[in-house]
């Protein structure tokens, strides 16, 4: 792709949590509430790296197309298969599905 390496990596993972339409050069004060906490999540991923983390996400499949959350899912699949525990909020069906377990909190 003529990126430097590092740069490369960073693509990818962006493109992994559903992220790969937004352009260089964007300020982060342009990001959608949801599109900034894929940001976070891309970052948190890759500092936790292969090591076994817990991850609390709220709606991560906010704003996301069905091709970008199925992109995601199998980022995190992956992820817990090396370990990683996700802890998250979903309203949509195909998170849902996607979960090992799924509690149903009682609102108060």
């Amino acid at each position: 792709s003529g990126l430097p390496a590092g740069l490369a990596r960073a693509c990818v993972a962006l493109r992994e949590v559903g992220l790969g339409h937004v352009s260089f050069g964007r300020r982060t004060q342009t990001l959608s509430g949801g599109e900034a906490r894929r940001l976070a999540l891309a970052a948190g991923l890759k500092a936790a790296g292969d090591a076994p983390a817990l991850f609390l996400l709220d709606h991560p499949d906010a704003g996301l197309s069905e091709a970008d959350l199925d992109a995601l899912l199998s980022t995190l699949g992956q992820k817990a298969d090396r370990g990683a525990l996700f802890l998250t909020t979903a309203h949509r069906a195909t998170l849902r599905r996607a979960a090992s377990e799924v509690l149903r909190l009682p609102l108060l």
